[in-house]
């Protein structure tokens, strides 16, 4: 009966950090506690070789099932309960047991971590875009001020070199007016 009840449960899911699981086995009738010994054995449902359970029977030796050392996986749990000349008392009872993969090695958990990287990668981009435009707003306005700059000393170097031509056609007209006047003078 206390069999049966187990059984309702089917399957049970557990967490990946629960590795321990203790099943205790109440005797349908206390009578008759001490003559029934109760075998259990543990087998992965999908072949694993990393699986430390041997797929023998083993007898308890109290009245409760002991097992540790669960890695993620499916199990299939089967008792029995066998009279004392090793005989079988009723029929065997079959338990699935889920363990459970630890969060990161989930697939929900490595979509996320791609979604995370992907929307990391869209936003050191849309950073890297924005420094860029500001960048070039920067050297924009950079070359503005110095084109204008260059447009004023232009300005100011042609101001200066219209100065020399006049100053140098100055110079030209007296030398000229010197020079006719030596000339005058030595005609004379």
């Amino acid at each position: 009966e206390a069999l049966q009840r187990l059984g309702q449960v089917n399957p049970l899911t557990l967490p990946a950090h629960l590795r321990t699981l203790e099943f205790k086995i109440l005797a349908p009738n206390f009578f008759l506690a001490d003559k029934i010994n109760y075998y259990h054995r543990i087998s992965p449902l999908r072949s694993s070789p990393r699986n430390p359970f041997a797929v023998e029977w083993q007898k308890n030796e109290s009245s409760s099932i002991n097992i540790q050392g669960l890695l993620p996986g499916h199990y299939e749990l089967t008792i029995e309960a066998r009279g004392l000349a090793n005989e079988r008392i009723g029929r065997p009872i079959t338990y699935e047991i889920h363990m459970a993969l630890p969060f990161f090695k989930t697939w929900w958990f490595w979509i996320g971590l791609c979604v995370l990287a992907f929307s990391s990668l869209l936003i050191y981009l849309h950073w890297e875009a924005r420094k860029m435009k500001k960048q070039k707003l920067w050297l924009e306005k950079e070359v503005e001020e110095r084109t204008r700059q260059i447009l004023q000393d232009r300005k100011i170097i042609n101001q200066q070199a219209e100065q020399i031509r006049e100053l140098d056609s100055l110079i030209n007209r007296a030398e000229q007016d010197w020079a006719e006047e030596l000339d005058h003078v030595v005609r004379k």
